[in-house]
């Protein structure tokens, strides 16, 4: 799955999903020498896709590799590092 942005080669690694019309996607970039991290919410079934504003935790900026979803407005989500 690609996010909206190719320019960046941006890549989305999870999904969760409340229910049929709320879910959350991220991932990222790697290799590069300003990876990004990506954040993606939905509320109407994947039609529109808005970015998510974050402060990363632990100095880690390694993409995105998994997302948990308890509610309509809370996620979290986790990266994957050595």
């Amino acid at each position: 799955m690609d996010t909206p942005d190719q320019q960046h080669d941006q890549r989305l690694f999870a999904i969760a999903c409340v229910s049929p019309q709320t879910c959350w996607a991220v991932g990222g970039t790697a290799g590069l020498t300003a990876p990004v991290q990506v954040i993606l919410h939905t509320e109407d079934g994947g039609s529109t896709w808005n970015a998510q504003q974050w402060v990363p935790q632990g100095g880690f900026t390694d993409p995105l590799f998994g997302v948990t979803a308890i509610d309509q407005q809370t996620a979290w989500a986790v990266v994957t590092s050595g």
